[in-house]
């Protein structure tokens, strides 16, 4: 398990990075909001929600336009050394 110090700097180094980052498939950094013993890092409120969310009300929806944009995005942060940790959602809808 990761020390508070060390999860701390992590968190930290991944928040100064994403608030450098510009690009129209990741939602902009807002800042980091903390708790005494949590902290997480702020985007954008999306009216629509997550993926899932936006799918799930939007049954119809055609979904390879979403994936093409979800990996446009994903190559943008793979361009600028990012590795996004936690991707999932609309693969289990096509599948």
């Amino acid at each position: 398990m990761q020390s508070s110090d060390s999860m701390h700097k992590r968190l930290v180094k991944e928040a100064v990075g994403w608030a450098w980052l510009r690009h129209e498939n990741i939602l902009p950094f807002i800042g980091i909001a903390t708790q005494p013993i949590r902290f997480s890092m702020v985007s954008e409120w999306m009216p629509n929600g997550d993926i899932m969310s936006f799918i799930a009300h939007n049954p119809n929806q055609n979904l390879f336009p979403l994936l093409i944009d979800t990996a446009v995005g994903l190559q943008y942060l793979h361009r600028n050394d990012f590795v996004h940790g936690n991707l999932k959602g609309v693969m289990k809808q096509i599948s």
